[in-house]
């Protein structure tokens, strides 16, 4: 998991090549480790990122996200980002409205 924060925070958070291959490592990591909460948390932020900067808002980043955010919700119900998860499911959340300033979503 550390592996995927550097590339994920060393990079520019628009940039998808950061973002994919951070995604690669966390998928490495839940081959190993399918019970890995903090693996399925990232994995949720990574897609929630993907699909907040419009680089993939595909119906099944969005499945994909939503089902990130439920296994680490089941896995570790006690952390914070379960206990206030919220999933966008507008494509066009409050946040990317023009003039909104909202934040509009995951972790804010």
């Amino acid at each position: 998991m550390a592996q995927a924060r550097q590339v994920y925070e060393s990079g520019d958070e628009i940039n998808r090549d950061n973002l994919f291959l951070a995604e690669e490592l966390v998928q490495r990591v839940l081959a190993s480790d399918p019970a890995e909460p903090s693996a399925w948390e990232f994995g949720a932020w990574l897609s929630y990122m993907m699909v907040w900067h419009q680089i993939d808002e595909s119906g099944a980043r969005r499945e994909k996200m939503l089902q990130q955010v439920n296994r680490a919700a089941a896995l570790a119900p006690d952390t914070v980002s379960a206990r206030h998860r919220e999933v966008p499911t507008d494509p066009d959340p409050p946040g990317r409205r023009a003039g909104s300033g909202a934040g509009g979503g995951l972790w804010d």
